[in-house]
């Protein structure tokens, strides 16, 4: 089955279009019925004509095939729009028995947490057969950006520039190569960003903009780059030829969102994941909790971020890492993280070991909606200590290299501080990374015939402390490419605490400014 798409845009644009009611005076009472409905909730909607288009799309959609498409083909519609946000919600429905829409749109906005930041609205009414129809589509403009092409060369690049509203900042941005793969292209501070996103291959890239919200990390822009490759005109569902059958069974969602994960990262190449029940009672309460308290995100307003939650559990992970999504069944819900960039490396991280999948049937719309938690943990692997410093140096200067700093040093008594900073992390009782990190400090500064060890030749000294999973997760810091910087001392360490578990590793940088 084929769907012809409308007519596409030529860039990506976040201001809207006009026209964000289609179908007469019908649909101007469905528009008045939403904002009336809208505002004591607390959502204040504007309109964009796009919206429409889109809704015209999945509501002729839905009178020829008896279902909207399915979630992968409004995405593809929405981008071809000229659309940056991730899939809308949407809500196909005629007039109540007293002749009004507002039933059926209270509804809609009953199952939309309460912290949402839906604020665009479509509209379109259509009367197939005699019998009047309409729907409405919410998106979440949440960043604004300059227009931006939705074509570019092969070995070309984009300047991707914006900023965050009202309350996200510290944009993040994520880029799926067409083989699959995830590029972290760059971070912002704040709420403007900057990037060049670069297209070294041929091919689809799928660009992600991710920012930091109310609950947590949050997915603000999805979209694809084409790099030398026609755009499609149609989509096609030649495998959805019927309506997908609600989910009645939670357990049985989660024994399938497992399959789909490990068969994922099987085709990348990567070792599966294995259940852990304790993993899979954190996400288990993690979905209940958005269902119940109304709100969606990693971030509970009660029970705290992933690693608080997965660690009150008594869980010791040294790498913790969450997906959470929503859909009709759990093929949809797989291929949504998926294609989500910054999920997608989560799903596919070779060093995470370990996942817990907790699903709740939120049926407040009616229909039965999949609410599903992914909760990661890794544990480490063994590693050689003894060559671990040089690899996490060659790391530091790499990047102080492509930053136009020059190479560190390594110092013989920042080096002894830092091994002798990695091994105390480990020692009983378990110190925290800022005790640890103290006691380097104050080793290098403590007085030794009257001076500070190094106080005749650095001015400064700066330790950090990383817990990781493997060498190559170490944090990238940009006091690390501080150009004034020349000295660098890093101890390495692998042992076992109870808030980390087994095998994890202990990396200690100190650096150093010269007089």
């Amino acid at each position: 089955m084929k769907l012809d798409l409308p007519a596409g845009a030529g860039k990506y644009d976040s201001k809207p279009l006009p026209a964000p009611a289609q179908g007469g005076s019908d649909a101007a009472d469905v528009e008045r019925a939403l904002l009336d409905v809208a505002k004591p909730k607390g959502i204040e909607l504007s309109g964009d004509g796009r919206l429409a288009q889109l809704g015209s799309f999945i509501l002729a959609a839905f009178v020829a095939n008896g279902h909207p498409p399915v979630s992968a083909s409004i995405d593809t519609c929405a981008h071809h729009l000229g659309l940056i946000e991730p899939v809308p919600l949407f809500m196909i429905f005629g007039r109540g028995k007293d002749g009004s829409w507002t039933g059926a749109l209270e509804d809609m906005l009953a199952g939309v947490p309460h912290g949402s930041s839906y604020n665009r609205y479509g509209v379109v009414t259509s009367k197939p057969k005699g019998e009047l129809l309409a729907i409405a589509v919410l998106s979440s403009a949440s960043a604004d950006i300059e227009p931006v092409t939705r074509h570019a060369k092969q070995g070309g690049a984009i300047e991707l520039r914006g900023k965050l509203r009202d309350r996200y900042r510290d944009a993040v941005l994520e880029v799926m190569r067409p083989d699959g793969t995830v590029s972290h292209v760059g971070e912002a501070s704040g709420a403007g960003f900057d990037f060049a996103v670069p297209f070294p291959v041929k091919g689809v890239h799928r660009v992600e903009i991710l920012a930091r919200g109310p609950y947590g990390a949050e997915v603000l822009a999805n979209f694809p780059i084409f790099a030398g490759v026609p755009e499609p005109s149609a989509v096609s569902e030649a495998a959805s030829l019927e309506a997908p059958s609600a989910p009645r069974d939670a357990k049985a969602v989660e024994n399938r969102l497992l399959v789909l994960l490990n068969e994922a990262r099987s085709t990348a190449g990567v070792p599966p994941l294995a259940a852990h029940p304790g993993l899979t009672e954190v996400a288990e309460l993690h979905s209940r909790d958005m269902v119940e308290s109304g709100f969606f995100g990693h971030d509970s307003p009660t029970f705290g971020d992933p690693a608080t939650r997965v660690h009150r559990k008594g869980l010791a992970f040294v790498v913790i890492a969450e997906n959470v999504g929503r859909g009709s069944t759990a093929e949809e819900v797989n291929a949504m993280l998926l294609d989500s960039p910054g999920h997608r490396a989560n799903a596919l991280d070779p060093n995470l070991t370990h996942v817990g999948i907790g699903v709740v049937l939120d049926s407040r719309q009616g229909s039965a909606e999949i609410v599903a938690t992914e909760d990661f943990g890794g544990v480490a692997r063994s590693i050689d200590v003894a060559t671990a410093p040089a690899e996490v140096l060659r790391v530091i200067n790499a990047e102080r290299v492509k930053a136009g700093a020059a190479e560190l040093v390594v110092d013989p008594l920042l080096a002894k501080a830092a091994a002798r900073g990695a091994a105390h992390f480990f020692g009983p009782p378990a110190p925290t990374q800022q005790q640890v990190v103290s006691t380097v400090n104050d080793e290098l500064v403590r007085p030794v015939n009257g001076s500070s060890p190094i106080g005749k030749r650095m001015r400064a000294a700066q330790s950090f402390l990383f817990a990781v999973i493997s060498l190559d997760r170490t944090p990238k810091m940009d006091r690390m490419v501080d150009p004034q910087a020349r000295y660098v001392g890093i101890g390495v360490a692998q042992g076992s605490r109870p808030d980390t578990g087994p095998s994890t590793i202990a990396v200690v940088v100190v650096l150093g400014w010269p007089r």
